[in-house]
């Protein structure tokens, strides 16, 4: 991201309420975060020791488990470090590196879920062909594929992200960085970055 200003960094301010109440706060997402880690990673422990379970449908459901560990990883560790530390400063490199991986792990749940839907398709209107359009072959190659097209997309954002310029506030009022939150700070660079993001 191009800079008018001298300003290296974003200040992100998630809550605007007393001091008092981040201990509970982040008490409550540590929970939730455990919780989903915890939860995520028996779905994948049990769908990879259970050999009959070892099917194109369960396969989907491992890498969704997979991203949803990602996706909470990506943004609560930091968030509760910010609360606790009550350092809400960030680097451009943090908070693009953010950016990228939340792009990543958003565009991977997006292509799984119709890749899930697919599934069911086949499952239930091509029943006699399902096992020879979905082979294990076949499998491994939608989930090379799922993972290339995530990792590519999150780059095209990363490199109209930093084409923007920022010439607004550096402050952010989000519990992490997105892609809304960040053009809210820019004043030039943002047509084609929308037109990508289908965002108004």
């Amino acid at each position: 991201m191009k800079n008018e200003t001298s300003v290296t960094y974003f200040y992100i301010l998630p809550f605007s309420g007393e001091k008092g109440n981040k201990p509970l706060i982040s008490t409550f997402f540590f929970l939730i975060y455990l919780v989903g880690v915890l939860i995520n990673s028996s779905i994948i422990t049990v769908i990879y020791l259970e050999v009959q379970l070892h099917k194109p449908m369960y396969l989907f459901i491992c890498n969704l488990s997979i991203v949803d560990i990602f996706f909470t990883s990506v943004t609560i560790p930091k968030l509760l470090h910010r609360l606790l530390s009550e350092n809400h400063f960030v680097s451009f490199s943090q908070c693009y590196a953010q950016l990228y991986f939340l792009s990543v792990v958003a565009t991977g749940e997006q292509i799984l879920l119709f890749i899930m839907a697919y599934d069911r398709y086949v499952a239930i209107c091509l029943p006699l062909h399902y096992h020879r359009i979905l082979n294990q072959r076949n499998c491994t190659l939608i989930t090379i594929g799922i993972w290339a097209a995530a990792f590519l997309n999150a780059l095209t954002y990363m490199i109209l992200a930093m084409n923007m310029t920022l010439c607004n506030s550096n402050v952010i009022h989000q519990l992490f960085c997105d892609h809304k939150s960040l053009t809210k700070t820019t004043c030039t660079g943002t047509e084609m970055f929308f037109v990508v993001t289908d965002d108004v």
